[in-house]
């Protein structure tokens, strides 16, 4: 277990601690939901010290946390929300959805991506912060990780080989109903109802998402599933903040 769990936090994050990684990459999915609560719990600090050391307005300790998101996650998801956006809306066809993809250069879909969903999240997260509700950041963090797991159990992979090769081919149904346990004990203990609630609309949402990458490549890759959890942290995120205030 233990080393499934370092896998999760070393693919997912900055963070390491001694110890050998699980062979088998898709054992680390049922940490996924973990990883995303204990960076939820390093932001919900941050905005704890912050706001006690009362120097800086809601709006630059949302910057702070953005930033941090940013350093601990290495910017992966980032990279494929500007992947996914180039691919999806810059080409009709699967292998040229693909190619696209797999091009390191960005392009004007990947850079709007690149804009909108970080401002989105930026203004969520202040809004959240000043009305005293940073408790919901323990919600995006954690559900767009378990949806990822969704993704790569229920999805199969879009391509022959790829950066998430290993995990998609080899997850398993185990794993999902391991991490949806982890999400929704974690998140009823800490929000009650409403963390449940969420959960529960993240993974309808997911689901959607998964149908629209297999009509569009019949799969997931590696890019999509940073994509999808970039894009269900930022809905998230949103519907805290205009749903909860």
């Amino acid at each position: 277990m233990y080393s499934s769990f370092l896998t999760a936090l070393r693919t997912l994050t900055v963070f390491n601690l001694p110890g050998k990684s699980q062979d088998n990459y898709a054992q680390s999915l049922i940490w996924f939901p973990a990883i995303g609560f204990f960076l939820s719990l390093l932001f919900w600090l941050s905005v704890l010290i912050f706001k006690t050391a009362n120097v800086v307005s809601s709006e630059l300790i949302a910057v702070f946390i953005l930033l941090l998101s940013v350093i601990f996650t290495r910017g992966l998801h980032l990279d494929g929300l500007a992947d996914w956006a180039d691919g999806f809306f810059g080409a009709y066809e699967k292998n040229k959805i693909l190619a696209i993809m797999k091009d390191t250069h960005i392009g004007v879909f990947g850079m709007i991506a690149l804009l909108l969903i970080p401002l989105i999240k930026l203004i969520s997260i202040a809004r959240l912060i000043d009305h005293n509700n940073e408790m919901f950041l323990f919600m995006p963090f954690a559900i767009s990780r378990t949806g990822m797991v969704l993704l790569a159990v229920f999805l199969p992979y879009a391509r022959s080989q790829g950066t998430g090769y290993n995990i998609v081919t080899r997850a398993k149904t185990a794993h999902f109903v391991a991490a949806l346990m982890v999400s929704a004990l974690t998140l009823y203990v800490l929000l009650n109802f409403t963390g449940v609630a969420f959960l529960s609309g993240g993974m309808l949402f997911t689901a959607l998402l998964g149908f629209w990458f297999y009509k569009k490549i019949g799969g997931v890759t590696g890019d999509l599933l940073g994509a999808s959890n970039e894009i269900i942290e930022t809905l998230i995120l949103f519907f805290c903040a205009i749903l909860i205030l």
